[in-house]
């Protein structure tokens, strides 16, 4: 009775924080129009109120998508595994990216034992929420910045196959033993504002769905680290000179990230007119060429707001229908109907359609 007394308070808790952390970028963003809308604005004001709106905006949104995706792992009834081959420093490099991008507060240093050709056998988007999670508990416990170290190795636990063991490990935090014995349950919490107390339990069902382990050690001089094993690609070793194991250079610091940020922000808003946009508009040109065609977007969403608002949006960008050409639909069974009748190259679909419906998924 207590235990379901303290699950059902837990969950309580966590919807109470989701439903905050939904309204908070919806809030931030509206504050910030409001401010940008006022007369007389100074323009080199407004481009200063833009980059914090979209920091602040930026860094809510990761957060709450980031709470959703643990809440829709966790309510599956069954995991199905996408496998394939994927270079670890891929995945690695990608999950940093989305954890430190928008740190300004501090600064992370990250070191790295990585067995050159560590390649693993995963569901890759699953495996990238453990490496998100586990780097963003880190980062959180981190108040006044530190290291993170990461490690990778190759170890053979039968005769069947190999595995790569992996370690991420960051200074200046400590969990105590009757914490850490709880750590993987789902709903559990340590008084960490915010979350759901969900992602460490993703990070555990993840990776025995994967047939795996994970466990947590902590200690009061070194910190903390996580433990965990995934399936390296069949032949282990062997993929150390192969093509998927070319190296990708890791960041040094959250620095770095926050710059490689920068520039890849800087040069996805270059005005229409300008040099890379245009190089964009001729390759879809080339494309629409060479298929004989106009390449086919579908959009699905019962919200048709949403759904004139990416049409617009070729509009605005003056993508006329011969190159680029938009069909909508409401429903995913409609959308179905059209993808099997039209020759579509890509499908931009919603998640929820609401009780009883085909959901995005």
């Amino acid at each position: 009775m207590a235990a379901r007394f303290e699950q059902s308070e837990a969950i309580a808790r966590m919807t109470q924080t989701l439903a905050h952390d939904i309204r908070k970028p919806f809030s931030m963003l509206k504050m910030g129009l409001d401010r940008l809308a006022l007369p007389h604005s100074d323009p080199a004001t407004q481009a200063v109120m833009v980059q914090k709106i979209r920091d602040h905006v930026g860094r809510a949104f990761d957060h709450v998508n980031g709470m959703i995706v643990d809440i829709l792992e966790v309510s599956s009834q069954q995991s199905r595994l996408n496998l394939e081959n994927v270079p670890l420093q891929k995945i690695l490099s990608a999950a940093l990216m989305q954890v430190f991008c928008r740190e300004t507060r501090q600064m992370i240093r990250f070191e790295y034992e990585i067995e050159p050709g560590v390649v693993v056998e995963i569901d890759e988007q699953k495996v990238l929420r453990v490496l998100i999670n586990i780097l963003e508990n880190a980062r959180q416990a981190m108040r006044q910045g530190g290291k993170i170290g990461i490690a990778a190795s190759f170890v053979r636990m039968d005769e069947q196959r190999s595995w790569v063991r992996c370690v991420i490990a960051n200074s200046d935090s400590y969990i105590p033993p009757e914490e850490r014995e709880k750590i993987f349950e789902a709903f559990y919490t340590s008084g960490k504002r915010g979350g759901t107390g969900l992602g460490l339990a993703i990070c555990k069902k993840v990776i025995v769905d994967h047939g795996g382990e994970i466990e947590c050690r902590s200690h009061k001089e070194r910190g903390t680290e996580f433990v965990f094993l995934l399936p390296a690609a069949h032949g282990g070793e062997l993929f150390a000179e192969g093509p998927e194991s070319a190296p990708i250079a890791l960041p040094g610091d959250s620095v770095e990230i926050r710059a490689r940020f920068e520039t890849t922000i800087a040069s996805h808003t270059t005005v229409a007119s300008g040099a890379s946009w245009m190089e964009r508009r001729q390759s879809l040109e080339a494309l629409a060429r060479r298929q004989g065609r106009a390449v086919q977007v579908l959009v699905i969403d019962d919200e048709s707001a949403y759904l004139n608002q990416v049409v617009e949006l070729a509009q605005t960008a003056n993508l006329p229908a011969h190159i680029v050409e938009f069909t909508t639909a409401s429903s995913v069974a409609r959308g179905v109907v059209i993808a099997q009748s039209l020759p579509v190259d890509l499908i931009i679909c919603d998640v929820d359609f609401g009780l009883g419906e085909k959901n995005g998924f």
